[in-house]
């Protein structure tokens, strides 16, 4: 099985980032006219507790789980392909959504619809601290309020590329996590995305290293630095690792490192396969 079968799907944050876009769109053709900081926080209030608004982020929220799921079950399915569990495999895939797949579809779809509902307000609060800050430096109100339009356009750009990133990521993790339960799956191995050093220090450290889904790792703590709390691969914010599930000790180069109760150990394929 080639690592790639369980990298997360780049195209799903793409996806996610560009649905994201079109529901920006939607809010700076709302604020098309606006011109003064209080027009802008009503405007954006308003979005924030609208039915209308929560109904198209609850139909953003349902497709891009969906969309992660389908994803993350076709990396199951390239994976049995190459290693004699293709009808196991078959199974599990046909039967999950009545188990952890679909309670976890169920709840990343509310994570997100509320995640989407809550970007106005959150908007919002940027173009407040922006108006502030100006009129702290002297800026003449009607200077500040013709570039209000601009600047929400910046920070929604910024706010939907990590809200992609971080939640594709994320709901990967969760579908992986929640697919290796149903399957008795108990370990995997922490992959990076090898994108240079885009790669935090903490999980470059953690790169092929065999985790327990039970105990995450707090992988700052492991490399001496202040922890962030433990997680799995791919669940803290701007992480584009990932877990590849171990169905087989067979995908495995051994000697390999594992972690278990906080550290990190070397281990041969027969004494990892004693605590298996």
């Amino acid at each position: 099985m080639k690592v790639e079968d369980w990298n997360i799907n780049k195209a799903l944050e793409t996806r996610y980032q560009s649905t994201l876009g079109k529901l920006i769109k939607f809010i700076m053709t709302k604020s098309e006219g606006l011109s003064t900081p209080a027009e802008f926080e009503a405007l954006l209030y308003g979005l924030t507790f609208s039915k209308e608004f929560r109904n198209i982020a609850t139909q953003i929220s349902k497709a891009f789980v969906i969309q992660a799921n389908t994803s993350e079950a076709r990396n199951w399915r390239q994976a049995a392909s190459g290693n004699g569990q293709g009808k196991f495999i078959y199974q599990l895939l046909k039967s999950s959504m009545t188990g952890n797949v679909g309670r976890t579809m169920n709840d990343k779809i509310i994570e997100n619809a509320n995640l989407i509902t809550k970007m106005p307000y959150e908007l919002s609060k940027s173009l407040t601290q922006f108006v502030a800050s100006e009129t702290f430096k002297g800026i003449r109100p009607e200077d500040i309020a013709s570039t209000l339009y601009e600047k929400l356009g910046q920070y929604s750009k910024a706010k939907i590329d990590t809200i992609a990133r971080t939640e594709a990521s994320k709901a990967t993790t969760a579908l992986t996590q929640a697919r290796s339960q149903d399957a008795g799956v108990r370990w995997y191995v922490w992959r990076t995305a090898n994108d240079g050093n885009r790669v935090r220090e903490s999980h470059r450290h953690m790169q092929r290293v065999i985790v327990p889904w039970n105990d995450p790792p707090s992988p700052e703590e492991l490399i001496g630095e202040p922890s962030a709390g433990k997680y799995q691969a791919g669940e803290i914010y701007n992480c584009r690792c990932f877990p590849q599930a171990l169905i087989l000790t067979s995908q495995v180069q051994w000697p390999a490192k594992v972690y278990q109760n906080g550290t990190i150990t070397t281990m041969s394929k027969a004494q990892f396969e004693k605590i298996m």
